[in-house]
């Protein structure tokens, strides 16, 4: 394992499919179970937005995103997910997949892509992640807490440059 997240690759696969890497990413999210099924994972395959892959190609970690109306907030975000392969964690994985997406998706809504979408918005689904990362505003992503989702894991959002809100009056 590694410290420096400069080793691995990053594959930009979002918004197309993930072609000749379908059936490995399948095969990663099964073996390490990020996801219990095949169909679940076959399901995902369409929301695949980046992966790192290691010095010998494999798959260190993959990401999703899907569009999702966040009803506290009253507006549509980009859900993130994020798994990362356990020998490649504490790598700092995470935080450049969260940070690399997030301007993927920053650049597309500056063009006017999507407009609807204002942000990124993510769930801290990792019990020690969400023990140790409790800043408000955590430092090296910009991702703000907003709440707790029902199973009390910190929501974080980080809107896109220039998003604005609907106004309720």
């Amino acid at each position: 394992m590694t410290n420096n997240t400069e080793s691995y690759e990053m594959k930009l696969l979002w918004p197309s499919a993930p072609g000749e890497f379908r059936d490995e990413i399948v095969n990663f999210w099964l073996k390490h179970g990020a996801l219990p099924q095949k169909d679940q994972a076959d399901a995902r395959l369409s929301e695949v937005a980046m992966l790192a892959l290691d010095s010998s190609g494999a798959i260190a970690a993959a990401s999703s995103i899907f569009s999702h109306h966040y009803p506290p907030l009253g507006h549509a975000f980009y859900f993130f997910r994020c798994f990362v392969h356990p020998d490649h964690r504490r790598a700092g994985l995470a935080v450049r997949l969260i940070n690399e997406v997030y301007d993927h998706l920053d650049i597309r809504f500056k063009k006017g892509s999507d407009p609807s979408i204002i942000g990124m918005i993510a769930a801290a689904e990792n019990p020690m992640f969400n023990r140790e990362h409790n800043e408000a505003i955590w430092p090296r992503s910009g991702f703000v807490f907003v709440g707790y989702n029902a199973r009390g894991q910190q929501v974080r959002v980080r809107y896109f440059s220039g998003a604005r809100i609907a106004s309720k009056l």
